[in-house]
């Protein structure tokens, strides 16, 4: 599974003092719409990960007194279908000691479930403090609303919000602990971000230890802009009250937000026709990993070249962005099939 790969330009921005092209008016209702928002998303987030304790997580903890199924070297447990491939609930433990337990879908992770990084995460900060995901999957990625606990830099970081083939796209809540307690925030975003990165119109929050205000950087609304690598004020809060007594609209209509930051965001990923092209090449895909699994030890030149070729149509598939990219994956899948059984004829396999 890809690790987050947070940007950290999105906080050290330099700063960039242009004059406001917004109305007063605008800014504020923007404030609102964006505060408004986060509410949304942390009360649909938390509808998912209950419904995640509450009904996967019970259920997937009976199967771990189970007999373990091997799944392409890794171990499983749990609900299975007719040709002993992973499917409904249970739980995989992955060869370099990570986790996953949650929902299944012909194999691939799929619907709500916590992957855990036992193995690969970096324990060079927080020894004691395991990364995971917790939230929704779509064909193997995380893809729908989310948290992970991101544990990569010297201070532990939360990220709430939505997800889009293992990159965080979409509106969500962005905090980096590192106060005594971990409580209190040191630095919120607030927002919509585009393959992990600030995009456009956001908020960002610097407390102090005691949860107020620093003096520097400021807090408020801002313009993020990546290329440029600049990020403009917009909206200074004087106190931190300010923004906590902000009223959440009793709707969940954003047009402010509509107008000016999703047009830019969509794309083929969010397309129904997407999702389902990617569902199907992932499911295409593993089956053929499963298939030809056993002819991997000891295997001659030519066939581990071949493994290679599967490995790397794998790999490229996380950066799929277009139904195209899919389709054509899907094509050397279908290819990769039929270079498969020649070799077998060749090799007397």
């Amino acid at each position: 599974m890809r690790k987050i790969t947070f940007v950290l330009l999105l906080i050290i921005m330099t700063t960039n003092p242009t004059k406001d092209v917004l109305s007063e008016q605008i800014v504020q209702d923007l404030i609102v719409e964006i505060k408004s928002k986060k509410f949304q998303i942390d009360k649909e987030l938390d509808k998912i990960i209950s419904d995640y304790e509450k009904r996967v997580e019970i259920k997937s903890k009976k199967y771990l007194k189970n007999n373990p199924t091997n799944y392409i070297g890794n171990t499983y447990k749990g609900e299975l279908k007719e040709d002993n491939i992973p499917h409904g609930i249970g739980n995989i433990l992955y060869q370099n000691e990570d986790m996953y337990s949650g929902e299944f879908f012909e194999t691939l992770r799929h619907g709500i479930g916590k992957y855990t990084y036992l193995g690969s995460m970096n324990y060079k900060y927080h020894p004691f403090s395991i990364g995971y995901y917790i939230g929704e999957w779509h064909a193997d990625a995380n893809e729908g609303l989310g948290e992970s606990l991101i544990t990569k830099w010297e201070n532990l970081s939360i990220y709430r919000g939505n997800w889009t083939v293992n990159r965080i796209n979409g509106f969500g809540y962005y905090h980096m602990l590192g106060h005594k307690d971990n409580k209190i925030p040191k630095i919120e975003l607030i927002g919509y971000f585009v393959n992990d990165q600030g995009f456009k119109y956001m908020i960002e929050i610097n407390r102090k230890e005691n949860g107020q205000l620093e003096d520097n950087p400021p807090s408020g609304l801002y313009e993020f802009n990546v290329e440029q690598g600049t990020k403009t004020p917009i909206y200074e809060f004087k106190t931190i009250e300010e923004w906590d007594n902000i009223k959440i609209l009793k709707s969940n209509s954003y047009p402010i937000l509509e107008k000016l930051v999703e047009p830019y965001i969509i794309d083929d990923t969010q397309t129904k026709e997407f999702k389902d092209a990617k569902l199907e090449f992932s499911i295409l895909l593993t089956k053929l990993r499963i298939y030809t699994s056993d002819y991997g030890n000891d295997a001659p030149d030519i066939l581990l070249e071949w493994f290679q070729k599967v490995n790397q149509l794998n790999r490229d598939s996380f950066s799929f962005l277009s139904l195209k990219d899919v389709l054509e994956g899907t094509q050397k899948i279908k290819k990769l099939e039929k270079e498969f059984e020649i070799l077998k004829k060749k090799l007397n396999l």
